[in-house]
């Protein structure tokens, strides 16, 4: 490779980085004063954005807060003591909201927060989520502090406020309300309950652009953040697969490795793990390096129906997916605390790990094949 035709690749891959961001999940959480707002977005998010983050004011009552990551924005509605001053909030930002989501702001969900404990929901509240709804976005209603006991589940009375908010027939995701306890209560002897499915429903309505975000950010169910990535593997080997229809020399890949860049960076990124632009780069030019010098790829390649030193459609295909889950599953155990990917990452190990890992699931392949 020559040293302009080095630059030119350096370049794409950066721009690969750039372009793998995943795009925000703007969420509203909802309800009047004592619902228990803050206590879910900690369950589920792992932090509360509306009291550590600095908001951006979008109307004199309402704000936007992001978190570190990018991957969720949190409309947060301030001093609202009534359903009835919350409808009012609500009315005066339609107009600005129809302006933020032309502008490439939009909310992709909304929570609207009552309490068990209330058992009641009246007219105003009804004209509300009506409102909500209006505004042509996913609008679930959600049921805080719901006890609930393993082997036993609602008392009677909450299964019985959930069945009458489901017979009204509100314009709500699911069609029912989803009842959720953010925490234990050792006290009452109840556990917290729901939010999994809370954020599966949640998931199932965003945007597919989006889809990816909120499951980078929150933290309660491990099985969403790989169902989020397994979509980004698939896509990746489907995009590589197409660069693979005219062959090309291993050591003339780049724009397989863009590919790559940018599946390593979503992933990374749906997992909470934060890699600069440079370290994704240079473990992708290290696999690159590895499959180019016909050293430790011997033994991935030749897994690969068709493999030689000439990439195909089938080839850029089967080792990306091969890379995808190697990677995914290196990220998962760094969650779970069972190796430290920045360690690998700074002794130059990672890429003869992920490497060794992608052969072992070609191989797995090959022998299913069988």
């Amino acid at each position: 490779m020559t040293e302009q035709l080095g630059r030119d690749a350096q370049g794409r891959l950066d721009e690969a980085w750039d372009e793998a961001q995943l795009p925000r999940y703007n969420l509203a959480v909802i309800g009047a004063t004592g619902a228990g707002k803050s206590t879910l977005i900690n369950a589920v998010f792992g932090e509360d954005l509306a009291a550590t983050g600095v908001g951006a004011p979008v109307t004199q009552q309402v704000s936007l807060y992001t978190n570190d990551e990018g991957t969720l924005g949190l409309y947060d509605f301030k001093g609202v003591e009534s359903f009835d001053q919350l409808r009012d909030v609500v009315r005066s930002f339609k107009k600005t909201y129809a302006e933020r989501a032309k502008a490439g702001e939009p909310i992709h969900g909304i929570w609207f927060c009552i309490k068990a404990a209330d058992r009641r929901f009246d007219q105003t509240q009804r004209r509300l989520v009506e409102d909500l709804a209006a505004l042509d976005v996913p609008v679930f209603l959600v049921i805080t502090q719901t006890p609930w006991k393993a082997g036993i589940g609602f008392p009677p009375d909450v299964q019985q406020f959930v069945d009458y908010l489901t017979s009204l027939r509100l314009p709500i995701e699911t069609g029912r309300p989803v009842p959720i306890a953010a925490v234990d209560d050792p006290f009452a002897g109840t556990q917290a309950f729901g939010l999994e499915h809370l954020v599966e429903v949640s998931l199932e309505a965003a945007p597919k652009g989006v889809s990816a975000a909120l499951a980078a950010a929150q933290s309660v169910s491990i099985g969403v953040k790989h169902g989020a990535a397994r979509k980004v593997i698939a896509l990746a080997s489907t995009t590589a697969t197409g660069i693979g229809a005219i062959p090309i020399p291993v050591a003339d890949a780049v724009p397989l490795m863009a590919v790559q860049v940018g599946m390593l960076r979503r992933i990374a990124s749906i997992y909470g793990i934060s890699l600069t632009k440079q370290a994704t780069v240079a473990l992708v030019a290290q696999l690159t390096s590895a499959l180019a010098g016909k050293t430790l790829a011997t033994s991935l390649l030749k897994l690969v129906p068709g493999a030689g030193w000439v990439i195909t459609g089938a080839v850029a295909g089967g080792v990306t997916t091969a890379l995808g889950y190697a990677w995914l599953r290196l990220c998962e155990n760094h969650l779970a605390g069972d190796l430290d990917i920045f360690d690998y990452l700074q002794s130059n190990r990672l890429a003869a790990l992920l490497l060794e890992l992608a052969a072992q699931n070609l191989q797995g392949r090959v022998h299913r094949r069988r």
